[in-house]
């Protein structure tokens, strides 16, 4: 096995094409992660061959480890972020680009999941018969709530920068959440070129058909993330796992016809589904409804009702901060951690689930951790007018990172709060602001993946 970098290597990613269904573009170049950020990968049409060795934009950790292999960290993968006055690829300016930084790749001796080798995708037609395809039935209209979402897809980035704004999440109605975490998952897509999954399932769920009879389980998390994942696979059908009511804008907006709600007494009650039913099962909030110590369980109930082939995917901001200062280190260690750790819950939690999957059987276990800058970093206006697009850009990836952190965290900041009205976060404390600029502080999101391969 290709021993893991201590010190990432960062390539660039040249501008590529806008792809289907994604924000369309309103500038002359298009803004964001696909040009101010430092990829790896190659933008141009590629083999089945050569898309073994790719998962479309994202540079991923191979963590297969044999016998005596260095396990992967978080602190290993995550390489510093570079300032925004350098490197090159920005949308107004040669000399900028926003702090998003991805990590080297360490490709394993069986590199990466090969399409051919997947499961989940032998049923998936690569070639229509177009004679067939003339005999077919006329595919049904959209699904209303899917209409919607392709309606704040295409409002642009400054409408998702007015609709992200800082409003403690505290202060929402679940409607007013609702709907902040509908533009907050457009932006997280924009993000990850257009894809709501980033394992190979994204491939297998979007181009199935009914008759495939794909299920997809979203595990403990808000009910907004699961409708938006089955209105973008429309022909798999979603369960969504909570302990908690649910509550949703039904004047607005009508649930997709894919989608169910499944009610369990406790995030720690076993998931009610056989062995071996679903396709993937995927998650994004295991780090603060689950405690350290239930999370193996719950991994291993993931684990049990995975089909062969299937993937669990898994998205995670830890609560500590990459590059903060003593000021800020401070700040979350005695306002969100101790609390955290009152409560048994992981101060680490990407590096727990990470050591946990490689430790109950997950095989092909990747992760790609990306950094959101904390706060957007000021420069002077670049010439030609283009600076508000790219401002727009930088703070729609500041107010994802703040939407995750604080939806991830807050009530362990409302815990551990005392004295009258509602708490304030860190990035209110000037003294916080300063040194976060200065140190370029990120937040550091994980996507991890594994599967069940019997």
């Amino acid at each position: 096995m290709i021993p893991f970098p201590l010190e990432p290597t960062i390539l660039k990613r040249p501008e590529i094409p806008p792809l289907p269904k994604t924000m369309p573009i309103v500038h002359k170049k298009p803004l964001g992660p696909r040009e101010n950020a430092d990829w790896d990968l190659d933008p141009m049409t590629h083999t089945i061959e050569e898309e073994d060795e790719m998962l479309d934009g994202l540079s991923w950790i191979d963590n297969d480890t044999d016998v005596g292999s260095k396990r992967v960290s978080s602190n290993d993968t995550i390489s510093e972020p570079p300032t925004i006055h350098s490197g090159r690829n920005s949308a107004t300016s040669s000399t900028a680009e926003i702090p998003l930084i991805l990590d080297h790749s360490c490709i394993g001796p069986d590199g990466m999941p090969r399409v051919d080798e997947l499961h989940l995708s032998e049923s998936v037609p690569i070639l229509l018969d177009i004679h067939a395809a003339k005999k077919e039935r006329p595919p049904p209209p959209p699904d209303p709530f899917l209409l919607e979402l392709q309606k704040k897809e295409n409002a642009g980035l400054h409408a998702l920068c007015e609709h992200l704004a800082d409003v403690p999440e505290a202060l929402l109605d679940p409607i007013q959440f609702f709907e902040k975490r509908l533009w907050a998952l457009v932006g997280c897509q924009w993000l990850t070129f257009g894809k709501q999954l980033q394992s190979p399932a994204h491939d297998t769920l979007l181009h199935a058909r009914p008759e495939d009879g794909r299920k997809v389980l979203h595990l403990h998390g808000p009910v907004a993330d699961g409708w938006v994942l089955a209105a973008k696979y429309p022909n798999a059908t979603f369960y969504s796992v909570s302990s908690e009511d649910v509550e949703y804008p039904e004047d607005l907006y009508s649930m997709p016809s894919n989608h169910h709600h499944i009610y369990t007494p406790s995030v720690s009650s076993p998931i009610p589904f056989p062995d071996d039913y679903f396709d993937v099962v995927v998650t994004r909030t295991l780090s603060s409804v689950v405690k350290s110590s239930q999370l193996e369980s719950v991994l291993r109930e993931s684990l049990r009702i995975l089909r062969p082939g299937g993937w669990l995917e898994l998205h995670t901001i830890d609560p500590t901060l990459t590059r903060a200062g003593n000021i800020t280190k401070h700040w979350i260690e005695s306002r969100v951690l101790a609390p955290m750790e009152n409560d048994f819950f992981s101060s680490k939690p990407s590096d727990r689930i990470l050591h946990l999957m490689q430790d109950l059987g997950y095989h092909k276990v990747k992760n790609a951790r990306i950094a959101l800058p904390t706060f957007p970093i000021s420069r002077p206006l670049s010439p030609g007018g283009g600076a508000g697009g790219e401002l727009d850009a930088q703070n729609v990836m500041v107010y994802l990172g703040r939407h995750f952190y604080e939806e991830l965290y807050g009530q362990f900041l409302r815990a551990g709060h005392i004295g009258a009205g509602s708490p304030s976060w860190w990035w209110d404390s000037m003294a916080v602001r300063q040194e976060c600029q200065r140190e370029n502080t990120c937040f550091g999101l994980t996507i991890s993946f594994g599967r069940k391969t019997r």
